[in-house]
This record gives structure tokens, sequence and C-alpha cells, in this order.
């Protein structure tokens, strides 16, 4: 660090960029190296000590003599400003980061990828092609089963059938189907249940 005298601040006092850039020359290294011994990172060191740079040249004219104590105190100052603001961020980060990791895993658990979407667009015209190949009172039953949720009991209520002739439909519609289906079937089942 080479040595600044009072000459030097007082013409970086009255606006002289030339003596300005023998102060900023004479610290720059030595302040960079000060900063980044206390945030540990080159980069922000280096817009620590700029900052500081440019904040003494628009206060220039109250400079004084000597200045090796003040840009020490400055750079300590704005390094552990630095770190309390990290902390603050990342903290504030760290909540944010939680909550859309928790967002993202709902949904990645809850909607299918588009290769996922395809196979289920797939197997539901599969799914219909069969339903709709059954005999038409079979099909209704079997689509206001499967489809509807609706359970034998309702659905003799509404169609005027007994429950076991309901039953029965249910019955021979799903067998078809299985024969049709085969492991598609499982599927069928666990995704309406």
């Amino acid at each position: 660090m080479a040595e600044i005298d009072h000459r030097v601040i007082m013409r970086v006092s009255m606006g002289d960029e030339e003596a300005f850039a023998v102060l900023y020359e004479a610290y720059y290294a030595y302040l960079n190296t000060l900063a980044a011994y206390y945030v540990f990172d080159r980069n922000v060191a280096n817009e620590i000590v700029n900052d500081i740079f440019v904040n003494l040249w628009k206060n220039r004219e109250s400079l004084t003599y000597p200045i090796n104590n003040y840009l020490v105190r400055a750079v300590r100052n704005a390094s552990l400003n630095q770190i309390r603001n990290s902390r603050t961020r990342n903290e504030v980060h760290d909540r944010y980061r939680a909550v859309l990791d928790k967002y993202h895993e709902e949904h990645i658990l809850n909607n299918p990828n588009p290769l996922q979407y395809v196979e289920m667009q797939e197997l539901e015209q599969i799914i219909k092609s069969t339903v709709a190949s059954l005999p038409e009172k079979c099909r209704m039953i079997v689509e206001s089963y499967l489809f509807n949720g609706k359970s034998p009991a309702d659905i003799a209520d509404e169609t005027g059938l007994n429950i076991s002739t309901v039953r029965v439909q249910i019955k021979n519609g799903l067998d078809k189907m299985r024969l049709s289906l085969g492991n598609l079937m499982v599927l069928l089942l666990l995704i309406n249940r």
C-alpha cells in the first residue's frame, strides 16, 4: 500500500480526478483483500470496495487526513452490512424455497407429465371403445357404475331394475371388459376407486 499524504487527500476533496486515481490505486488491493477476508467472496468484496470509493467521491468535500482508518472502518461496516443482508435474504429465500419446493412436489405428484397424459388419453380411448362394444343395457349400467361412481343400489333405483340384475350386469360387463383389456382392467379399477 502506497503512502498517501495530506496533499493527495486535499486534492481529492477539491475534485482532482488524478489524485482520486492515486488514492484508488494506493488502497484498492488492500481494501479488497480486507473485504474478502470478511465476506469470503471476491466479487462481493470488489463491489463493496467500489461502492466505498464511489461514496468517497460523492462526499469528497468532507474528506480529512488521515484517511486509512476511515477506509478500513468503511470496509468493515459495509462487509458486516453485506453479511447481515445476505443472512436475511437467505432466510427469506429459504422460506420461499421451501414453499416452492412443496408446491413443485405436489404439482409433480398431482399432474401427469406429457407422456403420462398421452398414455392416459390412449387408455381412456381404449376403455371407452371397450365399454361401447357392450350390449346397450349392460353398457349403460357399467358406465353408471365405473364413470359416474354410482352404487348398484343407486343404479337399480334409477333404472327400475332389481339390484341383483344390476349386479349381474356389472359383473358380466366387467368380465367382457377384462377379456378385451387384459392387464389394463386392473388400471381401470384402480383409477375408478
